[in-house]
């Protein structure tokens, strides 16, 4: 249901296993230090979870000490994530490595060519949004990362189906705090439920306290009502992009 993370890495909250009683909070444009190792930034892989991480450091000496004479560069958490974004999977940045542990980690979306849209889902998921408007979506400047899920993709059997469907809670809530986003006219990353069970859909329904406040999770479910975490509903209009985004703008606005 998500997007493959690395190459087989399948369960993202088994890295909270590996997270330190230090965990730090960064924002898009926060600098960070990098290792440059080749061409690349560095990375360490973790064996026992069969992942490869991307190294950030929020302070240059323990970059230097975790460096084996390669280059520091200092760089905006933003930029880091932008150079290590894929159009295949979801990347991952492990912030201050240090004797196995680290003190937060930070996913990229990827960016997917045929939506043509941020993912953390596979794109064979997300057909639905071929329909966003591109032009009008990128002069409005919202910023936006999507996720879906549907019945095509879940098991029958009952059980299975919750197995299923509560490691991915657990998982989304691991992720969504963990990712950032520049900041524009607004933000959201927007959970699309369309699984035609209330229940089941309201289990995905709750506040995630992203990395930066200005970014909201939204949630669009299969009456195709759009939710927040408090289940609060925002009245939209669907017939145009802008009658959906507009309302996400004022919003934006009126927190400020």
């Amino acid at each position: 249901m998500l997007q493959k993370i690395g190459s087989d890495f399948k369960r993202p909250s088994l890295l909270k296993t590996l997270l330190s009683e230090n965990e730090v909070k960064l924002s898009f444009y926060d600098i960070v230090y990098s290792i440059q190792d080749g061409d690349c930034f560095k990375k360490v892989e973790l064996h026992d979870l069969g992942l490869k991480v991307f190294l950030a450091f929020t302070d240059r000496d323990a970059a230097v000490a975790a460096a084996n004479g390669e280059t520091i560069f200092p760089i905006m958490l933003g930029q880091f994530i932008k150079e290590a974004s894929s159009s295949e999977k979801i990347n991952v940045i492990g912030i201050n490595y240090n004797n196995q542990t680290f003190d937060n980690f930070v996913f990229t979306p990827f960016y997917d060519e045929l939506t043509k849209q941020y993912l953390i889902s596979p794109s064979d998921e997300s057909i639905a949004l071929l329909s966003i408007d591109k032009k009008t979506h990128a002069y409005m400047g919202v910023e936006a990362t999507f996720f879906s899920i549907n019945n095509k993709f879940l098991p029958d059997e009952k059980e299975q189906r919750e197995i299923l469907l509560g490691n991915l809670v657990d998982d989304l809530s691991f992720m969504i705090p963990r990712m950032t986003q520049p900041l524009g006219s607004a933000n959201i990353i927007c959970l699309l439920l369309n699984i035609d069970n209330p229940v089941e859909e309201r289990a995905f329904i709750r506040n995630y306290q992203t990395l930066d406040k200005y970014i909201e999770v939204l949630f669009v479910t299969s009456e195709v009502k759009l939710l927040t975490g408090e289940l609060e509903e925002i009245k939209y209009n669907g017939d145009s992009l802008e009658g959906i985004y507009t309302p996400l703008i004022e919003r934006q606005k009126s927190k400020k």
